[in-house]
């Protein structure tokens, strides 16, 4: 019966005042909303039985619907459309804006409309009334909760950021899905219910070693919803409204712990944060700072819609429920995971079509798979055990490994890569002297790091060549690791030849000044292959030098590797190791970083007229000389000519 519907979905509008909510600013510009005591539902009906893409038709009008849009000033912020498919079958379609409702809201509504249409409206429960939330959030210390949340997140000092730059084509919104099969569904639930915790926190941990593997950190944070709904208010579950809320959600990755003390730890963290799900994600981010920004979010579906018990409501006066299925996640986040848990797991990941392809979507997919089962194979594992790859992946690495057997202590296949191995295996250590200053390892991956992302705003990438035409410095030295870092290749050379063809870029002292500043604000986060403008591969190029006779040879980035561990085998260059240079240019340039960076030793900047003396005082212990520096007396120093 249209008209009997109709009806009830007009009563049902009149039955939640806030469901004739509008959105409105007073005279001061503060957003205020305005209930309505009594609207007209928009209504309209479809006709399409005699269209040949019936379910193509019904998506391609509720796309457009969804489209169109709502005037927020103008309630209600609800459409219903009605589609006849065929003499005795209807398509019921409802669009509301997010402000109204959230997932859990959903079945409520339904419930209640098909009540409404049995003309049983008398039976329902009196509303409790979403001002009754309203009225609790006033009672809330907000000011204790964002300190809540200011510890949780300390020590977060960057974004957690998954996705590529944006690219150039349309931008769009596309989902690939993994469905988990009936065993590992079980397992994951199994250890869930060993270990104390939920299924939705063994999914969010799994996220997050992911996220750690491929962004290189150890401490990510990602997005995750809750349902917002405090447990002691009373009638909470059955109110209809917006409680969802976006939370930042932090994974402490310790490749060293087993991974059943990872789940524990996450479940007593998220436990102690319960009651401050309140709080608005944008107050979180302004106290937490950029340490609290991400580009990821997790969705665990926990309202499933109850088909069967909607249909033995619905089953009367001649009408019978056959199917729901809602769209609610239009996302505006990068990469937006999907989880439900009935009957099985199954993760779908929402990508927005400018910042990831479809096969990275999908491989993204099926690594998280790998480590969620892993984590059903062995939750006393440890983390660091638990492989990403799959096994084409890893004998494509095999075979592309280019470090050499002894004595290096990387086996990566880019400079970039080897140099945060360094970083990573003590972060603390002395990287650059330079007079009075001292910069560790960390501090100089961090100002590299920004340094490359501005870098890789200007497009530079894999394939390209910077030209670095500056003073020895610290400075200099930062700008060296920022363009390997962008997957680019560095050349050391004069302010006269640094505009010469095939360069890229010329970073002169003002240039590379002003890079500085443009990067101040950037992420310092390692740079990753998902930041860059292209992939990065071995046989790139990575170091570019100029003999004396002005002739130039181009170091791969395998080439530039094997030079590495050559010359620290062959000088017996380690991490107790201090080294000097004169030379901005050419291979001693060359040779000197390379000995250095790749072995975590110390590079030494220093002036002086008396070379002994200063090589002294600085405690150097090789030395890349030219033939007449080497014709110094100079004691206890490796001479490198």
């Amino acid at each position: 019966d249209v008209r009997q519907l109709h009806t009830a979905a007009q009563q049902l509008v009149e039955r939640y005042p806030n469901l004739r909510a509008a959105f409105t600013a007073a005279a001061d510009g503060t957003p205020v909303q305005v209930i309505s005591d009594a609207v007209e539902v928009p209504w309209q009906e479809m006709d399409l039985r005699w269209v040949v893409d019936k379910p193509g038709a019904v998506q391609r009008d509720l796309a457009a619907d969804k489209a169109r849009g709502f005037e927020m000033d103008a309630a209600p912020l609800l459409r219903f459309t009605l589609y006849r498919t065929d003499a005795a079958a209807w398509q019921l379609g409802i669009t509301g804006h997010h402000i109204l409702l959230d997932g859990w809201s959903l079945p409520l509504l339904l419930r209640d409309l098909l009540v409404l249409y049995a003309g049983a409206g008398s039976a329902l429960e009196p509303v409790t009334e979403y001002r009754d939330y309203l009225q609790w959030l006033g009672t809330r210390d907000e000011a204790a909760s964002l300190s809540q949340w200011s510890d949780s997140l300390a020590g977060v000092s960057d974004a957690t950021l998954l996705a590529p730059q944006a690219g150039a084509g349309a931008d769009g919104l596309a989902k690939v899905v993994a469905a988990l099969d009936v065993d590992l569904s079980k397992r994951l639930a199994g250890v869930a219910a060993e270990l104390g915790v939920t299924v939705n926190t063994v999914v969010q941990s799994a996220w997050g070693i992911l996220l750690s593997r491929l962004t290189g950190r150890s401490d990510v944070v990602f997005g995750a919803t809750v349902s917002g709904r405090p447990a002691d208010l009373p009638g909470v579950e059955s109110m209809v409204g917006l409680f969802i809320n976006t939370l930042p959600v932090r994974v402490r990755v310790d490749n060293q712990a087993a991974v059943a003390d990872l789940l524990s730890a996450q479940q007593r963290g998220q436990a102690d944060l319960l009651d401050h799900h309140y709080v608005g994600l944008t107050e979180i981010q302004r106290v937490c700072g950029v340490g609290a920004q991400f580009d990821s979010l997790v969705v665990f579906e926990s309202y499933p819609i109850d088909t069967e018990a909607l249909a033995a409501v619905g089953d009367v006066n001649g009408m019978r429920v056959v199917d729901v299925d809602v769209d609610a996640d239009n996302t505006e986040y990068p990469m937006t995971l999907i989880v439900t848990a009935e009957p099985t797991l199954s993760l779908t990941l929402k990508y927005r079509t400018n910042r990831f392809t479809e096969a990275e979507a999908v491989t993204l997919g099926a690594r998280l798979v790998r480590v969620l089962e892993a984590v059903a194979d062995d939750p006393r594992a440890l983390v660091g055990d638990i492989e990403i790859l799959d096994e084409a992946e890893l004998k494509q690495l095999v075979d592309q490994s280019t470090a050499p057997a002894a004595p290096p202590a990387v086996s990566s296949q880019s400079v970039a890569a080897a140099l945060m191995l360094v970083v990573e295996d003590d972060p603390e250590a002395p990287a650059i002297y330079a007079g009075e200053d001292e910069v560790s390892y960390d501090e100089l991956a961090r100002r590299s790091s920004r340094l490359a992302r501005a870098l890789i705003g200007k497009g530079i990438g894999p394939g390209d060549v910077v030209a670095l035409a500056t003073p020895r410095s610290a400075e200099s030295v930062v700008a060296t690791w920022a363009v390997l870092a962008a997957g680019a290749a560095v050349w050391h050379t004069t302010p006269e030849s640094a505009a010469d063809e095939g360069v890229a870029l010329a970073l002169r002292p003002a240039e590379l000044a002003a890079l500085a500043a443009e990067a101040a604000e950037l992420p310092s986060h390692p740079v990753t292959y998902a930041d860059r403008t292209r992939s990065l591969v071995s046989t790139d190029p990575a170091l570019v030098v100029s003999a004396g006779d002005g002739a130039r040879s181009v170091l791969t980035q395998e080439q530039a590797l094997t030079g590495a561990a050559q010359l620290r085998t062959e000088h017996g260059i380690d991490y107790e190791s201090r080294t000097f240079t004169r030379a901005v240019a050419g291979p001693l340039a060359l040779a000197e970083f390379l000995a250095w960076a790749m072995a975590g030793a110390a590079t030494v900047i220093a002036d002086g007229d008396d070379l002994a003396e200063l090589l002294a005082e600085e405690e150097v212990t090789h030395a890349f000389l030219t033939p007449a520096e080497a014709a110094a007396d100079i004691p206890d120093v490796t001479i490198n000519r």
